[in-house]
């Protein structure tokens, strides 16, 4: 299933898009200004972004530019303007794409796959996402809903090694080794207490960090 995330100001335009989209193919997320475009970026990890350059709140470019300092996901502007000028300015500020409005969503989609095409399995995974609760692995940023969480460096390796192996039950043993390191002289009792701190940080999102009876722990999706 491809993620995508529409930003337009329009909603008419929203509706014409959603309506268009292969449901089976495509999950689609919908922000009508340029701060919700950010706020659902850094809950969720998106195959692409269609941006409108006139976003109320935070224009196009500016949520363009924010988006790249931590991610290559791909950018198709969509805007009213078509002078060389205003291309430039799109693709300067990181965009992969640019659309005039107004156009053919059947055109929009056949430059989507395109740009899907010659993507994937290009880009790393950057953002580890459930719930609210997301991690930036770039910036080494954890988010709960739209409050940015500051862990200790354990603590984020932590959350991370679980993240990463979701559903999983994984012995202390093989906490310690991942997140410690083989030389940690420290007891598994580390684990505990660390765990225990993680729950409380990233709450109300701890609950997904299970505790598995006479083996470890586990991150439940």
């Amino acid at each position: 299933m491809t993620n995508l995330l529409i930003a337009d100001a329009d909603a008419e335009t929203r509706l014409k898009i959603r309506n268009y989209a292969d449901p089976r193919e495509f999950l689609i997320d919908e922000a009508s200004d340029g701060i919700s475009a950010i706020k659902l970026f850094r809950r969720k990890e998106y195959d692409l972004i269609a941006l409108d350059v006139f976003l109320p709140e935070l224009d196009g470019l500016n949520v363009c530019r924010q988006i790249r300092k931590v991610s290559a996901v791909p950018v198709v502007f969509l805007t009213a303007k078509s002078r060389e000028f205003d291309r430039l300015a799109g693709f300067e500020a990181g965009g992969d794409d640019y659309i005039v409005k107004p156009f053919y969503v059947s055109e929009l989609f056949a430059r989507i796959h395109a740009i899907l095409n010659r993507c994937r399995g290009t880009q790393k995974r950057i953002l580890l996402s459930v719930d609210g609760l997301s991690v930036n692995l770039n910036s080494r940023s954890v988010w709960t809903d739209d409050i940015q969480v500051f862990l200790t460096p354990k603590e984020y390796d932590l959350l991370v090694f679980l993240m990463q192996n979701p559903n999983r039950a994984l012995s202390r043993d093989a906490i310690l080794s991942n997140v410690w390191g083989e030389e940690f002289n420290g007891t598994d009792r580390t684990v505990d207490t660390h765990i225990r701190t993680l729950r409380d940080s990233i709450r109300p999102y701890g609950n997904h960090i299970l505790t598995v009876w006479g083996i470890g722990y586990k991150f439940e999706r």
